[in-house]
């Protein structure tokens, strides 16, 4: 016979109540979680045969059954539940739903009632994993099987946000959905990730020739952390990693949600060392308990007292040794691009062994993987994805003539972060004077550089003529003022025009005002408000079909 106990203890260590189950076979529990919508203790496990349960007794379908108690805060027995079939049934994870249900999870053989539900296991030899799910009342609301192993172990079970993680061993084979993964020896551990909905996203295995095993996880928001046992060669990543004299190892290692091993660490010592469990205190620290014999190494060094100890481990998260890189790395075309993963690493491997230092110069678009060791023995894996930047050259406009008493505003459309004109002006627009150019054909260029640090190249020619019958601004008086203004600017021309254009620009070359007048009679004054500019210098354009002219003027 067997005797199993829960207690409720107050915190000051005072027992306030104790309940005990007797059983005929081995029985043990082993979770207890607390459902708050119904102020219940559920307590779940396994037992063989039979269990008594506050004088009420349960009888195993089979080899072993599940069985879930809940209690009141007070201890009383609110309900029992019992999970079995034909075979050895278990019961490896129960959660509380939001909605104040269970959702449970385990393994089967052969058939698995539940009520009036029934699932079957198709293979004749294996174990099937279940997924029961109950409403508050006890009502089932989904039993489903969710994989199936020829013999498979689950160790942990852990949810983040969007996913449920299960970890475990198995032997020969184990699938889900279809997705059928093989050992590569004796015992290998295995990974699954499913979403909120249990549709699987991905399966993975991980060992060698000999036994490994899992032990637990932690839950991260952008993955999981998995620890276990090893005592074959592992390949992580192409890495080959061995246990130290032919014992049991620890390994630590986080898979992201897509199922690709972003970091690993091991540690050991000349005998074997076990992990049992993993938490993580959210703030960088991850903290390891196991067993070992003679030493270990965790960096510390920690010597055994007698044939076997226990351990405590404080280890630093590698989540938080960050690599500097950008999603994707983008290069000019045509140019190298180097890429550096930054000091603080004890080793550094490129592409697969082409580069051992710090970095590594790309000179096409690809991706580049690198693994990174730190002096804690975190081993880093990325994989750096090079693109050419989406090259897109300036354009400041076609070649074009223009008489020598005209004003060309060049502009150039796009985002760049700097930009280089042949006369030395930054901004992003220009004013060209024809009087300042020579007859003839003129060459400006621009040079820019874009969010990438690549460069672009555009120009234009520019032929000034002088036409002998040339409307010249020497045959135009006009007046100005007040300059500097903080108001009002008056314009006061000798002549009548059909229609008159005025601009105003900053000293960037960017337009702030435009006005136009048609049919402007002779000495009639042009007022333009420009109380709302800031204080500095502006370009006064004002165009007609005969001319332009350009004059300076100052707002304070």
């Amino acid at each position: 016979t067997s005797t199993n106990f829960i207690s409720c203890i107050d915190n000051q260590g005072n027992n306030i109540w104790t309940k005990s189950f007797k059983g005929s076979h081995l029985n043990f529990f082993h979770s207890i979680e607390i459902n708050k919508s119904k102020e219940e203790i559920i307590l779940s496990g396994v037992f063989q045969d039979t269990i008594e349960v506050e004088g009420k007794r349960f009888i195993s379908s089979g080899k072993s059954d599940g069985i879930i108690a809940a209690f009141s805060k007070m201890g009383e027995v609110k309900n029992v539940i019992t999970i079995g079939g034909k075979g050895a049934e278990q019961i490896s994870f129960v959660e509380v739903t939001p909605e104040g249900g269970l959702l449970i999870i385990g393994i089967y053989e052969k058939v698995l009632n539940f009520g009036e539900k029934i699932i079957i296991q198709e293979e004749k030899q294996g174990k099937g994993i279940f997924l029961l799910i109950l409403d508050k009342e006890g009502n089932c609301l989904r039993l489903s099987n969710i994989g199936w192993a020829a013999n498979a172990e689950i160790n942990s079970v852990i949810k983040n946000s969007e996913h449920y993680f299960i970890s475990g061993s198995f032997t020969d084979k184990i699938a889900f959905n279809n997705n059928e993964v093989e050992s590569e020896g004796n015992q290998d551990i295995f990974l699954v990730a499913f979403d909120n909905r249990f549709k699987l996203n991905w399966v993975k295995s991980l060992g060698g020739q000999r036994k490994e095993h899992t032990a637990g996880l932690v839950a991260c928001s952008e993955g999981v952390v998995l620890t276990g046992s090893f005592l074959s060669n592992l390949e992580i990543n192409d890495y080959l990693i061995s246990p130290e004299k032919n014992s049991n190892d620890i390994f630590i290692t986080k898979v992201d949600t897509n199922g690709k091993i972003k970091w690993f660490r091991v540690f050991g010592g000349p005998g074997n060392e076990y992990p049992q469990d993993i938490i993580s205190d959210g703030i960088g620290n991850l903290f390891l308990v196991g067993q070992f014999n003679d030493s270990l190494l965790t960096p510390t060094k920690i010597v055994s007292l007698g044939n076997e100890d226990i351990f405590l481990a404080k280890l630093k998260d590698c989540d938080k040794v960050k690599l500097p890189f950008k999603i994707p790395e983008v290069k000019c075309p045509d140019k190298e691009l180097v890429l550096d993963a930054g000091p603080g690493f004890i080793s550094y491997d490129w592409d697969n062994g082409k580069s051992f230092n710090s970095s590594y110069t790309v000179n096409s678009d690809k991706s580049i993987p690198l693994r990174v060791t730190t002096n804690e023995g975190c081993v880093l894996f990325d994989t750096i994805i090079v693109s050419n930047a989406p090259i897109e050259d300036p354009f400041i406009g076609n070649d074009t003539c223009i008489v020598d008493t005209s004003v060309l505003i060049l502009q150039c459309h796009g985002s760049y972060t700097a930009y280089q004109w042949s006369s030395g002006c930054r901004a992003s627009d220009i004013i060209i004077n024809g009087s300042d150019l020579r007859e003839g054909p003129n060459v400006i260029w621009l040079t820019t550089t874009d969010v990438y640090g690549c460069e672009g190249y555009d120009d234009i020619v520019i032929d000034v003529v002088k036409p002998a019958n040339s409307f010249h601004a020497k045959d135009l008086y006009y007046s100005i003022y007040p300059n500097p203004a903080s108001d009002i600017i008056n314009i006061e021309l000798n002549q009548s025009f059909k229609k008159i254009i005025i601009k105003i620009f900053d000293i960037s070359g960017k337009k702030i005002l435009s006005t136009t007048l048609t049919d402007y009679p002779q000495g009639q004054i042009i007022k333009i408000p420009v109380s709302s500019l800031v204080p500095g210098i502006f370009t006064l354009l004002i165009s007609t079909t005969e001319f332009e002219i350009t004059h300076k003027i100052v707002h304070q």
